[in-house]
Parts: structure tokens; sequence; C-alpha cells
């Protein structure tokens, strides 16, 4: 089975990384847009790694 999009998501740090399956079977990293999305064709759909930090206190 091919996977033409992938994405690996980092959740500690909300890297987000793309890569599509070149013609020669190998995947490329693909570089996010100018809003820092990356699009993938086979779904219509923009990916967009956000963060959100909670604070957690003790005392």
């Amino acid at each position: 089975m091919e996977v033409i999009d992938y994405f690996t998501f980092e959740p500690d740090t909300g890297e987000l990384e793309a890569y599509q399956l070149e013609e020669s079977g190998r995947y490329q990293l693909r570089t996010p847009d100018a809003n820092n999305r990356n699009w993938t064709a086979q779904m219509h759909l923009y990916f967009e790694a956000k963060v959100r930090l909670l604070p957690f206190f003790t005392t």
C-alpha cells in the first residue's frame, strides 16, 4: 500500500512535518506554505500545528 501524503506530529514541541511520495518511490519532506500550513491534495485539506500551553501550578 502506498501512502501518498503522510504527516508526523510531535505534541511536546508542536512540530508538524509533511512528506509526499515522489515518482522515485521515496518520500520527500515538504515545506509549509507562507501561513505555516501543509496541503494534502488527497484529502483536500490543510494541516497546521498549533501549540497550546496550559500551565500547571503546585502549592
